[in-house]
């Protein structure tokens, strides 16, 4: 297993850590209904350092990442970032990203753990000698604090008001640490996987932790917790966020997953064809999200059911700590799209109760 430059951090704390997509990873500390209520109510931290982190730079990058990715980033400034998808011909998605672009030709690519590898082979097998491509994945750390509470915790540890900075915007700074006096440039992002306003910093291994005491030590009376994997995935679930491997695993394009809107059509990109050609179709599954009336909870590969008839299937669900119901994540036929829509869920040898909710769910 790879570990972070947290490691030992999340022991001394007593995490519960377990294998996730090749690193030990915390999935909790305390329990996950607390760390979810903590990150909806305060503020949540979480170590995100088995992130992906490709850069790619060279005079040919802008052009390069704009046949990559279906959203054109030469549309973006430098401080800017945006959501995307790696496709392959076919249109399906390998993966979903958050790329920053950082100067004019170069961008910082942030793919999933499970498929950091798969994208960087991707992306090298493409490359043309003018890019040059940096996989920084061991040596660049990612900290997450999410929760209402962030943005003045945030603003009291690094020294800067961080309430001013927008949705998917980032800045890089020189970090002083008050204790040791060391200088650390850092990245800090409005960005983040909990639906709550957030940031996620981009440091060193060894300012990693640094940042980590920090914000655990500043502003106690705030109630901020440490975060694991578990409470990561109930608080994306209750906003209707992907999971890379789970909602979607080469076998969906932006388009059944409802990211039309980070395509821009007006440029040439890997699998515009396939996408076009099912952009004039009205027979493909569509995402969407069920709220459970009955008892249960919807979980991967779970039948959707209406008037006795299979019209979907559930990819991803859990017991929502802040609805105190079940919901789920998955794809059905587009005509049953409508939200309150009855349907049922196959649970076992039993069915169970439910209504079509786009997401999000709070």
């Amino acid at each position: 297993m790879k570990h972070t430059a947290l490691y030992q951090t999340h022991i001394q704390l007593g995490a519960r850590l377990v294998p996730f997509a090749g690193w030990e990873m915390p999935i909790v500390y305390s329990s996950i209904n607390n760390e979810h209520k903590a990150v909806r109510e305060r503020a949540g931290i979480f170590d995100v350092s088995h992130m992906g982190d490709l850069i790619i730079h060279g005079t040919g990058a802008s052009n390069f990442i704009k046949e990559l990715l279906p959203f054109d980033y030469t549309t973006l400034s430098p401080g800017q970032a945006f959501y995307s998808h790696f496709l392959n011909e076919k249109g399906n998605i390998i993966d979903d990203t958050i790329v920053l672009r950082l100067e004019e030709q170069r961008y910082l690519l942030i793919p999933n753990a499970s498929t950091t590898e798969v994208i960087l082979n991707h992306i090298e097998t493409m490359a043309p000698p003018d890019v040059i491509i940096e996989d920084q994945s061991e040596e660049l750390q990612c900290i997450a604090i999410q929760g209402p509470f962030s943005p003045t915790i945030l603003s009291n540890v690094i020294g800067k008001d961080m309430s001013t900075l927008s949705f998917f915007s980032f800045i890089e700074m020189e970090f002083l640490d008050p204790q040791s006096n060391e200088m650390e440039n850092i990245i800090v992002s409005a960005t983040g996987y909990t639906g709550e306003q957030g940031f996620e910093i981009i440091s060193s291994k060894r300012f990693a932790v640094v940042l980590w005491n920090r914000l655990m030590e500043s502003d106690k009376e705030f109630g901020i917790e440490p975060c694991g994997l578990g409470a990561r995935d109930t608080l994306r679930l209750e906003k209707g966020y992907l999971l890379s491997g789970t909602d979607f695993n080469l076998d969906r394009t932006p388009l059944e997953t409802g990211h039309d809107w980070t395509i821009n059509w007006d440029h040439a990109f890997i699998g515009k064809s396939a996408l076009e050609n099912q952009k004039h179709q009205d027979s493909y599954e569509q995402f969407t999200g069920i709220l459970m009336r009955d008892r249960g909870i919807p979980r991967n590969g779970m039948e959707i059911v209406a008037d006795d008839t299979p019209i979907g299937i559930i990819t991803s669900g859990t017991f929502s700590p802040t609805l105190k119901k079940g919901i789920g994540l998955g794809y059905i036929n587009s005509k049953f799209l409508q939200d309150g829509t009855e349907v049922q869920i196959k649970i076992r040898d039993s069915y169970h109760k439910a209504i079509i909710k786009k997401p999000p769910f709070v």
